[in-house]
């Protein structure tokens, strides 16, 4: 029969642990609150690996192994640093995993998933909010200018985004989330009190629904509206991209400032890494250009988007 080890207050007496004198210690942000629960804890009846100091048996066998005696939490806490270590992952994340498992275990998850691999974990995301065609694709891109370049440009097909955008039932799942005639949704909108108010109440709507509807009895106009802007890939980088965005103002405007009321086409690889700064004068124009043609190449899944009828 093995004999449980001292506990962590005789071995504090023992030795000094330069690490637990850090002012900024996690232990001190994520058990502050919870105290008076450990303490409770620990008068209970759990078994040897439930108090906070004892030993858990794979680390009392490391200690007999490597001659280093430490507690539970000193064990799986340099554990999930050396995970990290390994995967070269940034020591944010440490904070972050801590706090994720905490609140897995409050929601008494049991840390037995299904899925064990990030394929199989997309997968399944895909399958249950039915994005299967919602996949980005890679598509050679051939830059102007004095020297060859192609690059692969991030695309996603713009009738499958848009079929996801018109599916997602909490925004189209009312017409009170549209700007649209109640009595007739798929006719010209008309604004209720005959003023300038939403979108769809402009000029530009009469003259496109002028032109390209032939068959009001068919055909129903859905404007797109696009957003460009350039995003940092993370907070004190210099590494950017510039995300295509869009959407429709058939939805009101309530609904379009929310987040899932937009769809990414694609992404506008960073140019400074892509064109060298010895072009000189001409970079400017050259910038222009190379934006022009990754542009067109996003878009080209659009410009031959076929039109849709009611019918259909």
């Amino acid at each position: 029969m093995r004999q449980k080890p001292p506990t962590v207050e005789a071995n504090e007496a023992l030795a000094d642990v330069p690490w637990d004198n850090d002012d900024d210690s996690i232990d001190e942000e994520l058990n502050q609150a919870d105290t008076s629960n450990v303490l409770e804890e620990n008068h209970g009846a759990g078994g040897p690996n439930d108090g906070v100091g004892v030993y858990s048996d794979s680390a009392n066998d490391s200690a007999l192994r490597f001659g280093i005696r430490f507690t539970t939490e000193q064990y799986h806490e340099t554990k999930l640093l050396k995970i990290l270590s390994d995967a070269n992952a940034p020591h944010y994340l440490y904070k972050d995993i801590i706090e994720w498992g905490r609140a897995a275990n409050g929601d008494n998850y049991h840390f037995y998933p299904q899925r064990s691999t990030r394929k199989a974990q997309v997968k399944y995301l895909e399958t249950w909010l039915q994005c299967q065609k919602s996949r980005p694709q890679q598509i050679p891109t051939t830059l102007p200018g004095p020297v060859f370049q192609e690059v692969q440009t991030t695309c996603f097909n713009f009738s499958q985004q848009l079929y996801n955008l018109v599916a997602d039932r909490a925004l189209f799942g009312t017409l009170h989330n549209l700007d649209v005639n109640i009595n007739d949704p798929f006719g010209k909108y008309v604004p209720t009190n005959g003023l300038l108010s939403t979108t769809n109440s402009g000029q530009w709507y009469n003259q496109a629904y002028h032109h390209e509807v032939k068959d009001p009895a068919t055909d129903f106009l859905m404007p797109i509206i696009m957003a460009c802007d350039e995003t940092n890939l993370r907070k004190g980088g210099k590494a950017s991209s510039w995300p295509l965005l869009f959407t429709t103002s058939i939805l009101n405007q309530k609904m379009r400032n929310l987040p899932i009321a937009w769809r990414t086409l694609g992404y506008i690889n960073n140019l400074s890494y892509i064109q060298s700064a010895a072009v000189g004068l001409v970079y400017s124009v050259l910038h222009v250009q190379l934006s022009h043609c990754i542009l067109l190449k996003m878009v080209s899944s659009l410009i031959v988007f076929p039109y849709f009828t009611k019918t259909k």
